[in-house]
């Protein structure tokens, strides 16, 4: 295992999860053994990307260093992502017309990167991997208004640095060429106007309406949908029901389709951690590695709660939704084990403690971070704010949401 997955691996052991939690996903990537595969290659800069379309109009794309010998690939994607390599097609065709005088800090397309994965059984390598182009993209400039606000920001940055470089008295021939290389960043920010953006849809919003979001062992988030001006609760969702659409299943010929929920989802991938869990410890006694990792079910439950709270957020036409700040998330989860406990064991400390334990083992702690982050990316994708404030540690019901939404107005 080389230094990076070591740090990767100790960086999760000490992140804001609970102890669990993050010695369980260290352990995880310590015994995992190397895997067989070429390193992955990564492009930083936009501008080595390069984007084109064949003769049946599909969008390809090759690399810096790759031109000369023709490698140019095809994209295969879902419909779901088609419309975001459009974008960077649409994008490199302008920067390629205007012969590279475009603003590159505008540009959708971030930075890119090479990968290989397993998804077939096959002896040869060729056969069994499939080549992944990940791309990590600015949400904020699909739209024109986003691009403008980068726009702002960026020229009032980049003024900065050029009335910072002036005010030295002598400048080495590097710091020259930099000072010179933002004038000209500078001018291509101010006068490049050709950016065919959609417009950003703008919801009606009352300043009066947040929902407020609290986090939880059993719930892993419940919300309240507060009106601030007159203290009235206007509605509360748990996680059950937030996640109470069916999922779509493609009937099977001959059989009969169970209806699921997307809370089934959930508990899936809790039984699925408890499982792998159990391996863990069973391949730590004997010594052995192992690939128990975890699969990105949670992570597409986070969208759907993402998705289910923004929804419910446009339909009262709130105007911000308040998130809890993460950095006392141990206490609370805590203060809702032990409340827990003192609930169900009164007056027996001892067997309190032992209840605690099996009570965090069994729920199995979320990725609240990530939830989090979910909920933030889809918040601004219909113009909702995002506000931070502190959460109670309480083990009510939808009382915390309500409780720490008041309290994000002296923030």
């Amino acid at each position: 295992m080389d230094t990076r997955e070591w740090l990767e691996a100790l960086e999760q052991a000490t992140s804001l999860m609970t102890e669990n939690e993050a010695m369980e996903l260290a352990q995880a990537r310590l015994l995992r053994s190397d895997k067989p595969l070429p390193f992955s290659v990564s492009f930083g800069t936009n501008t080595d990307v390069f984007w084109s379309k064949n003769r049946q109009g599909r969008i390809c794309v090759t690399f810096n260093g790759m031109t000369k010998e023709g490698h140019i690939l095809e994209i295969l994607c879902h419909n779901r992502q088609l419309h975001w390599f459009q974008r960077f097609y649409e994008d490199y065709q302008l920067h390629k017309q205007h012969k590279g005088r475009v603003p590159g800090g505008l540009l959708t397309l971030r930075s890119a990167r090479l990968v290989w994965q397993r998804d077939r059984d096959s002896d040869k390598p060729w056969q069994s991997h499939s080549l992944l182009l990940h791309c990590s993209v600015d949400t904020q400039l699909w739209t024109h208004e986003g691009t403008e606000s980068i726009r702002a920001l960026k020229i009032a940055e980049t003024q900065e640095k050029i009335i910072r470089k002036e005010k030295e008295k002598s400048l080495t021939t590097k710091q020259q060429e930099r000072l010179q290389a933002n004038r000209t960043s500078l001018s291509l920010l101010s006068n490049f106007q050709e950016f065919s953006r959609p417009k950003q849809h703008q919801p009606n919003q009352n300043p009066s309406i947040m929902v407020g979001v609290s986090i939880g062992l059993q719930q892993p988030v419940k919300i309240a949908v507060i009106d601030v001006i007159t203290g009235q609760t206007l509605t509360h969702r748990n996680t059950r029901q937030l996640l109470s659409k069916p999922i779509k299943q493609k009937p099977k010929k001959g059989k009969r389709t169970k209806n699921q929920t997307q809370y089934e989802l959930l508990l899936l991938h809790r039984e699925k951690r408890k499982n792998n869990s159990k391996k863990r410890q069973e391949a730590q006694i004997k010594a052995v590695n192992n690939r128990f990792g975890e699969s990105e079910l949670g992570q597409y439950v986070d969208r759907l709660l993402a998705k289910a709270i923004v929804e419910l957020a446009v339909q009262y036409q709130a105007s911000s939704i308040v998130l809890p700040n993460l950095t006392n998330i141990k206490e609370i989860l805590e203060s809702e084990a032990t409340a827990k406990a003192e609930a169900k064991i009164p007056g027996y400390k001892k067997a309190q403690k032992l209840y605690v334990k099996q009570y965090r083992q069994n729920i199995h702690q979320w990725s609240y971070k990530r939830l989090c982050d979910a909920i933030s990316s889809k918040a601004a994708q219909n113009g909702i704010a995002i506000e931070y404030a502190q959460q109670f540690s309480s083990g009510a019901s939808e009382m915390p949401a309500k409780g720490f939404s008041f309290n994000c107005l002296s923030f």
